[in-house]
């Protein structure tokens, strides 16, 4: 399959909450918090969760994480909305921090199908470092490399660097940093991020054995 095609919905989501005993706690706590009190202050003085330790941070998670009641509201809910749910555990005051489109992979066998001929469809990342491309490279990739994070960050968060909306295929040497790269887009906006597995030293293995290894 050459193309990844959008659910039409986030399939993980970030969010962190505080666990309370009574709705009352749970009512006053949203009137704290539309009062400017900072959330990860009060879940750290009254929250009944170990995540109080992390100001109430439960991270990014995906369906048949949590108990089902607390993942719909999660899912079903707008970043930065404030919400109010009773699980069995208690009463959750829970803030949506972000929603996204959990990131795919692809084989060098199936990238092989469409690179370099088949690619105006899809916006092509590498994010090895620089002396690394002097070892191997592959061209049509953009290059940013993942250890200068804080020189391209802006332009790719505003969408000025990479489309959004556009396949965004990822690479590094093994996978493994493209993996990481392919999180932070994802929870970035972009709707269709794939990992290419195995990464260019797959591609020179299986694929064409003139591109470099190291």
């Amino acid at each position: 399959m050459s193309t990844l095609e959008p659910t039409g919905s986030h399939n993980i989501v970030r969010a962190r909450h505080i666990l309370v005993e009574t709705e009352g706690m749970a009512d006053t706590l949203l009137e704290q918090l539309k009062n400017g009190q900072h959330f990860a202050e009060l879940a750290k003085a009254v929250s009944r969760c170990p995540s109080k330790e992390r100001g109430g941070e439960l991270g990014w998670f995906r369906r048949g994480t949590m108990v089902a009641s607390f993942e719909d509201a999660c899912f079903q809910g707008k970043p930065d909305q404030l919400i109010k749910i009773q699980t069995e555990y208690g009463w959750h005051v829970i803030q949506v921090q972000g929603q996204a489109i959990e990131p795919g992979s692809i084989t060098v066998e199936d990238f092989a199908k469409i690179y370099p001929h088949q690619i105006s469809h899809v916006q092509l990342v590498d994010v090895r470092e620089q002396n690394e491309l002097e070892l191997a490279r592959l061209d049509h990739f953009f290059h940013l490399p993942l250890g200068e994070y804080e020189k391209w960050a802006e332009q790719v968060e505003s969408g000025e660097l990479l489309d959004k909306e556009k396949e965004t295929i990822v690479m590094c040497h093994h996978g493994i940093r493209s993996a990481q790269m392919c999180s932070y887009l994802a929870q970035q906006g972009f709707l269709k991020v794939r990992n290419l597995i195995g990464g260019i030293d797959a591609y020179a293995h299986q694929v064409d054995p003139s591109i470099g290894v190291y």
